[in-house]
């Protein structure tokens, strides 16, 4: 954990950083979970001003692995290098090389990313590409299932014949996607050895929605419920790991029993070297059962039997479970949950401290859109405006009491019309 202050103009010690890492959670995401992490930051929604970024890893079962938080007054490139240089120096990632950063194009983070881990590759997240694209295109309404098949292109033929699909769609649309380079969020150039085909980056999004009434909190009281929410989700996500039964996680299971049907169509004919050829939709796969590898690439990219690979697994009367990568084994699951965050003390038990105090910080400036003062909505830019109903048609309040127009039983004065 880290605090840092900046001397101001009264010579007070106001915040200005605070960094967390628990040793735990360093430990277990090194040892358990894929080199994967998504990174992002949300605004503070308190009195407290600010930016919370947060750093995530994904657990054998594909779900959300808190790895380290920080609080900042800004999202800039200082801020998030100073963010990276701590999570490249608790987690050792060293020149990045080897592991996966997921964030959803935000510029500051890119560069500091950069910078800090030249090596490391940077996927992009398509939700953010395709919401871009569709603030530009709007009235294309049907086009985004051309980008997320693109997105999903595990090879490059399959990637080639989607983008051809997509320029026969709107060569405008495809000149504005060809613009987001999708090298960088397409799975057919993912580098291989990770097991992540995640084209996007909702875990990060999921965890700062789950967190929204710790933002809403003061600085130390919104740190302590993270911190609490972090600890009783590792709590409940060992009691899940320890009644589960299978070889693979659910997350492995939902995938396999989605390809047994593909799979059980396949037609299989045998090679030499532990290779078999692959026959399903008028198209052939080579498929070799040794490496685990087959030419549609979804089994090298996932770590996961294909629906081809499935297929020789099946015909050799086989385990599935077996031929799966082991980030995705039940008893690495479990170890990952075995140890959680040790419960943290009430602040009346905090050790005292020497150091100077800490002042809050004045509001920071934050970038983006100021709120009118009429507080009315804005419509989006596609969005119909709403007519106003023509006088004739508007409904005319009537007395409940006397049957008069234009009031009602609230506002009925009594008189005449007042019933006995």
């Amino acid at each position: 954990m880290e605090v840092e202050t900046k001397r101001n103009e009264e010579g007070k010690d106001v915040f200005d950083h605070f960094y967390v890492c628990f040793d735990v959670l360093r430990r277990s995401w090194k040892a358990m979970c894929r080199p994967l992490i998504g990174m992002d930051g949300t605004f503070l929604r308190g009195k407290t001003k600010g930016q919370l970024l947060v750093a995530l890893g994904r657990d054998g079962d594909n779900s959300i692995y808190p790895i380290a938080w920080a609080v900042v007054q800004v999202e800039n490139i200082p801020n998030w290098m100073w963010f990276v240089k701590h999570i490249k120096t608790d987690l050792g990632l060293g020149d990045g090389d080897g592991y996966i950063m997921v964030s959803d194009r935000q510029k500051e983070l890119i560069k500091a990313v950069q910078l800090e881990l030249p090596k490391m590759e940077h996927r992009m997240c398509v939700r953010h590409i395709y919401g871009n694209v569709k603030a530009k295109h709007g009235k294309k309404s049907d086009m985004k299932p051309y980008i997320w098949q693109l997105a999903w292109s595990y090879n490059e033929a399959v990637y080639k014949e989607n983008l051809d699909k997509l320029f026969n769609y709107d060569s405008e649309v495809y000149a504005d996607v060809m613009k987001t380079n999708p090298m960088t969020w397409v799975r057919a150039f993912f580098k291989l050895g990770n097991y992540c085909e995640d084209v996007e980056n909702n875990s990060t999004e999921s965890f700062n929605a789950s967190i929204v009434c710790a933002r809403e909190k003061p600085m130390v009281p919104m740190l302590d419920t993270i911190a609490r929410l972090a600890m009783v989700r590792i709590a409940s996500r060992y009691l899940i790991a320890q009644d589960h039964k299978s070889i693979s996680t659910p997350y492995v299971v939902d995938i396999l029993a989605l390809e047994h049907k593909k799979a059980s169509e396949c037609t299989i004919y045998r090679s030499t070297n532990g290779m078999w050829l692959v026959n399903v939709d008028s198209c052939s796969y080579r498929v070799n059962l040794e490496n685990r590898t087959c030419t549609c690439m979804r089994w090298d990219i996932t770590g996961i039997p294909c629906e081809h690979g499935y297929g020789v697994i099946l015909d050799r009367k086989l385990e599935a479970e077996d031929f799966v990568c082991h980030w995705f084994r039940t008893t690495v699951w479990r170890r990952t949950y075995e140890e959680g965050i040790t419960p943290l003390r009430g602040a009346r038990f905090w050790p005292t401290s020497s150091a100077p105090e800490v002042h809050p910080a004045p509001e920071p400036y934050q970038p983006g859109r100021k709120k009118k003062k009429d507080n009315k909505r804005k419509k989006g830019k596609n969005e119909s405006p709403v007519k106003k109903k023509p006088k004739a048609l508007k409904r005319i309040m009537h007395c409940g009491l006397c049957g008069a127009p234009n009031h009602n039983i609230r506002f009925h004065k009594e008189g005449p019309h007042k019933k006995v």
